[in-house]
């Protein structure tokens, strides 16, 4: 299992794509304005696209977008090896369906960062 000091290598393509596909945030830079990402429908803007793939802050953001969608993630590591994700559809008060996204990395955010792109079909 990685060290609590390492640091994940940044995956900004699926960060972007998590944050447009899964947050519904939007990059901008038309009319001048200096090119940022933000939520659609707010004036809270970032410069960078968020680090869902590479934070705990970041992955909760995801766990949390999952969960408004009754999607739930099963994370876990075995033997110190790759943490795995899972994903779990809820239809109804007693109907757990798997959604078939499944993820392994070497690091816990950017396990559920794939597995949550697997599941919205990619």
């Amino acid at each position: 299992m990685p060290a609590d000091s390492e640091v994940a290598v940044t995956d900004t393509d699926l960060d972007a794509w998590l944050a447009e596909h899964l947050l519904g945030w939007t990059y901008s830079a038309e009319g001048g304005e200096f090119p940022h990402w933000h939520p659609i429908g707010t004036y809270d803007c970032t410069m960078d696209v968020p680090k869902l793939s590479t934070t705990g802050d970041g992955m909760l953001m995801v766990l949390e977008a999952m969960r408004s969608r009754r999607w739930y993630v099963v994370l876990y590591v075995e033997d110190d090896e790759l943490y795995q994700a899972s994903i779990t559809a809820i239809d109804g008060p007693d109907d757990a369906v798997p959604v078939g996204a499944d993820a392994e990395a070497e690091t816990a955010p950017l396990a559920v960062a794939q597995a949550a792109r697997a599941a919205l079909g990619v």
